[in-house]
């Protein structure tokens, strides 16, 4: 009887964080978004990654989703290998100076500063995401 009480309650909980905590959609106020120590902590500019999250939400979240975790129309960012192993945008900046036609991805509109910024972003978005006590969970209810 508790062995079953506690594989419900277990259950239970896993299906509530999997629905709190899982992707955010478009038009969802729900973001995560790393902390001000994952920031610090993964040697980005803060202010780099502030506009880079709004960036990357307006011109790629309606594909990646705004927390780049992915959408049915776009990969999972924050685990990609194209982001993890990237060094100082070397891997991400081409992408997004050219988009991924043959993928389904447009080419953004971006300048150079906004292409730093979103990288700067995704940067301490993989970081948050491999450190998990640096996530800052905001408006998921």
């Amino acid at each position: 009887m508790i062995r079953s009480t506690n594989a419900l309650l277990m259950g239970a909980l896993l299906i509530a964080a999997t629905c709190t905590f899982g992707q955010s959609r478009p038009g969802e106020k729900g973001r995560i978004v790393a902390s001000r120590t994952a920031i610090q902590d993964s040697k980005e500019d803060p202010a780099a990654v502030e506009r880079g999250g709004k960036l990357f939400a307006a011109q790629c979240g309606r594909c990646h989703g705004n927390s780049a975790k992915g959408l049915d129309s776009g990969p999972n960012l924050i685990y990609s290998l194209l982001v993890l192993r990237d060094e100082k945008g070397e891997g991400i900046a081409p992408v997004l100076r050219s988009g991924r036609p043959d993928r389904g991805m447009p080419k953004p509109d971006l300048t150079e500063t906004q292409i730093s910024d979103i990288v700067a972003w995704l940067h301490a978005q993989t970081y948050a995401a491999d450190h998990r006590t640096t996530y800052a969970w905001l408006d998921v209810v």
